[in-house]
């Protein structure tokens, strides 16, 4: 199962991310942005080589706030040599998310992953 918090920003989905990353069974990291880059969804095997490229060639979010790339911070364990292998070896978008997350739950010792970006409002509905 996997949780897509859908939320504005400063409403409190900082707090909610951290109460359900203390239950035994539920990864919930930092704001990653995997969901609020449109050209990931629609020209996966173009877009997926940019997602680590750096500034200005970094994806764009499809939100107001255009951050750029990944975010992936200390709350993550697979490494960038691992992430690279991921992105090389997923066929689609849908593919890399589950092979990501199933890589960071055996990391985590969990069973289920949520992930809360605001900006993935303006591309999950």
């Amino acid at each position: 199962m996997a949780i897509l918090i859908g939320c504005s920003p400063s409403t409190g989905s900082s707090l909610l991310r951290r109460i359900l990353n203390r239950h035994s069974q539920l990864f919930c990291g930092s704001e990653n942005h995997f969901f609020s880059k449109k050209q990931l969804y629609t020209h996966w095997v173009w877009a997926r080589y940019r997602l680590l490229k750096v500034f200005p060639l970094k994806l764009r979010d499809n939100s107001w706030h255009h951050i750029r790339g990944l975010q992936l911070d200390d709350e993550y364990q697979t490494t960038m040599d691992e992430l690279h292998q991921l992105i090389r070896h997923s066929l689609s978008f849908a593919s890399f998310v589950n092979a990501f997350y199933d890589q960071e739950l055996r990391n985590q010792g969990k069973s289920e992953w949520a992930e809360k970006t605001p900006a993935n409002n303006m591309n999950i509905g």
